[in-house]
C-alpha cells in the first residue's frame, strides 16, 4: 500500500470511527481547552495499524487502551497541539464526514490563547459532532433519536 493509500485509509477510519473535537480539561482552580483526535473500535488490528500511522504522521507516541471491561473496545487518542495540527494538515484533503470539525479544530489551533474564543470554538465543534450523529438511519426500520 502506498503512502497516499495509507493516508486515505486513515482518513476513512477517522471519518467513520473517529472523533475530531475540542475537550475542556478541568483542574481544581482553572480549566483549559485542548484538541483531540481519537478512534474507537472493537477490532484491535485496525487500531494497531491506525496507531502506527498516527505516530508516523504526528511524531508523537500514541497508545491503545481499552475503554470497556465487558466488551473488547479499544481507543487511540492524540491530544497534543502540534501532533493534531500535523494530523489535520495531512488528513484534511481526504476527510468527508468530519471535514467541518477539522476546519473548526484548525481554526482553534491557529488562534489558541483567548479563553472566550476557545470556549466558542469548543461549543461550535460540539454542536457539529451532535448534528453528525443525527443523520438518516441506515436501516429502514430504525428511527432517528
Amino acid at each position: 500500500m502506498s503512502n497516499i493509500d495509507k493516508i486515505g485509509w486513515l482518513a476513512g477510519i477517522v471519518d467513520g470511527e473517529g472523533t475530531i473535537t475540542i475537550t475542556r480539561q478541568n483542574r481544581f482552580t482553572w480549566f483549559s481547552y485542548r484538541p483531540e483526535i481519537h478512534i474507537t473500535n472493537t477490532n484491535f488490528q485496525i487500531l494497531k495499524t491506525a496507531k502506527q500511522l498516527f505516530e508516523k504522521i504526528s511524531g508523537k507516541k500514541v497508545r491503545i487502551f481499552s475503554t470497556n471491561l465487558k466488551r473488547n473496545v479499544y481507543r487511540i487518542r492524540l491530544q497534543d497541539t502540534q501532533g493534531c495540527l500535523k494530523m489535520l494538515e495531512v488528513l484534511m484533503p481526504h476527510l468527508i464526514g468530519k471535514k467541518n470539525q477539522a476546519v473548526v479544530l484548525l481554526n482553534f489551533l491557529s488562534n489558541k490563547g483567548n479563553e472566550k474564543w476557545c470556549a466558542m470554538q469548543a461549543a461550535k465543534i460540539h454542536k457539529l459532532n451532535l448534528s453528525s450523529s443525527r443523520q438518516v438511519p441506515q436501516r429502514l426500520h430504525a428511527r432517528p433519536r
